[in-house]
């Protein structure tokens, strides 16, 4: 188009040249005509560029989307697969196509491509069944355990106790026995002065307070053989045995299971579990039986349980 335009204008410039050099033949004299000076206009063109076209192309991952601009009539470039956890990468989806887009193929209009994955199976409730087993044999040595050491350290605090009364018991004595020798010498150091009645009283005074203190001593000994008594009745050590009833094989949850605690001794029972690993124990509030049940669940499947036993 702009070459014949040019083609044109060069026309024109020669018209012009011709017709001003034109000469008119008289007879034999040439005379030369002087043309009227013309002026050419020459149209102005102006030549536009179009800028390119522009789409929107929008990329969803779970919801999330980034948008990128191409030309329109050209392909998008691929993204890497994204990922999402617990899920596996399939394909683009054209959302306006309703299928599979070929990123070989251009794009002319906006587009929404969304990415689609496949769920991967859970096997969760596999691992937690194991987690179960392991905690309930976990706490069972742990019972064990803590009852052989509960048991030694009530004996070691029974001989200390012991040790300690026992102590106690010749401290009183030698102070009773130093404090009688203090007064019966400090008697008969004043009765030396004295006339043999006045002995005799004071002799009669220390004999009583001898039997009073006599008494005194006896009563010590009543008391501590009393608490003595006492201290080894409450150390008592009883034999329990905590058996776990599960209908089944394996604990899963939703399960319900049953301990038992099985003893001859006629005691008390106090039910306790923990979520710390028996760093700390909290009591269950009812669960003062032989037996106590509970269903498994999330919440509960990696608690550690014990009874206490009360007498």
């Amino acid at each position: 188009m702009f070459k014949k335009f040019l083609k044109a204008v060069a026309m024109m410039v020669v018209m012009v040249i011709t017709l001003s050099c034109v000469a008119i033949s008289m007879g034999e004299e040439l005379v030369q005509a002087e043309a009227p000076a013309e002026v050419v206009v020459v149209e102005q063109v102006v030549i536009e560029v179009s800028a390119p076209v522009m789409v929107k192309v929008a990329f969803v991952i779970n919801g999330a989307k980034k948008d990128v601009e191409i030309e329109k009539g050209q392909v998008v470039q691929k993204p890497a697969d994204p990922s999402l956890e617990g899920s596996k990468f399939l394909y683009w989806l054209n959302k306006e196509a309703n299928k599979e887009h070929d990123f070989k193929n251009v794009i002319n209009a906006d587009t929404t491509l969304v990415a689609c994955f496949e769920v991967l199976p859970v096997i969760e409730e596999v691992k937690e069944e194991v987690v179960i087993e392991e905690k309930v044999e976990e706490t069972k040595n742990e019972e064990a355990t803590e009852e052989v050491t509960e048991e030694q350290t009530e004996v070691e605090e029974i001989v200390e106790e012991v040790v300690a009364e026992e102590t106690t018991e010749e401290i009183v004595e030698e102070v009773a026995a130093e404090e009688t020798t203090e007064e019966i010498v400090e008697e008969v150091a004043a009765d030396e002065a004295v006339e043999e009645v006045v002995e005799e009283a004071a002799v009669e005074d220390a004999t009583e307070e001898i039997a009073e203190e006599g008494s005194v001593e006896e009563e010590i000994e009543e008391e501590l053989e009393e608490e003595f008594t006492l201290t080894m009745e409450e150390e008592k050590v009883v034999e329990v045995n905590v058996v776990v009833i599960h209908e089944g094989g394996k604990i899963h949850i939703g399960d319900k299971v049953i301990l038992v605690a099985q003893t001859e001794e006629d005691v008390q029972f106090q039910w306790q579990f923990s979520v710390d690993d028996g760093a700390t124990w909290n009591d269950i509030n009812g669960a003062n039986g032989k037996t106590m049940d509970f269903v498994v669940s999330n919440e509960n499947a990696n608690n550690m349980w014990r009874v206490k036993i009360l007498y």
